[in-house]
């Protein structure tokens, strides 16, 4: 029995090791389309939050965009802000486009956004001063939203992609994709 312990232990030994020489000096690249990206935020949404107690957010439609060596996620999403009032209830549409820097944890395998931006935010029937604190309002909330929903998550599936995980060196942006560099 000890026999057979050790033996699988020396063949785990030189296959780690010849994996490693292998991959040793050499990158590989992982590329994930918007559509996948996509497909992964439409998943998480919608999503409704109340802040103030008297705004309900809803963010829904979301939208990526990959621009090369941009170094930046642009990402948008249709919103839905109801305010509550003494008056009532009312319902403003519109559209909100962030950009934010791509991070990975690779304790779970995830990308998520940081250094969000709002570039844009178009809301529907709000003057300038109830635009700043839409402004206000929205920002924080898609901050919070890239905070806890990643933008892609590796497939356990996928032997390049559970190399990733261990190995990775540099995500970039490149045309309509991201790029994920993989080496020792």
């Amino acid at each position: 029995m000890a026999r057979v312990v050790t033996a699988l232990l020396i063949a785990l030994l030189l296959l780690v090791a010849a994996g490693y020489l292998y991959f040793s000096g050499k990158e590989v690249e992982v590329r994930i389309s918007e559509a996948q990206i996509q497909e992964t935020l439409e998943r998480s949404l919608p999503v409704t939050r109340t802040y103030l107690v008297i705004f309900d957010l809803t963010l829904e439609n979301p939208r990526i965009d990959l621009e090369a060596g941009s170094g930046r996620v642009n990402a948008g999403l249709d919103i839905s802000l109801d305010i509550q009032s003494r008056e009532g209830s009312r319902t403003f549409r519109g559209t909100a486009d962030v950009s934010g820097v791509p991070s990975f944890v690779a304790q779970n395998g995830e990308f998520y956004l940081q250094s969000i931006e709002v570039e844009k935010l178009e809301i529907d029937g709000l003057d300038e001063k109830q635009q700043a604190r839409a402004r206000s309002a929205v920002q924080v909330a898609l901050r919070e939203y890239y905070r806890n929903h990643p933008i892609y998550r590796l497939n356990d599936e996928s032997m390049r992609q559970r190399l990733a995980r261990m190995a990775l060196k540099e995500i970039s942006i490149g045309d309509n994709e991201l790029v994920i560099t993989l080496g020792l």
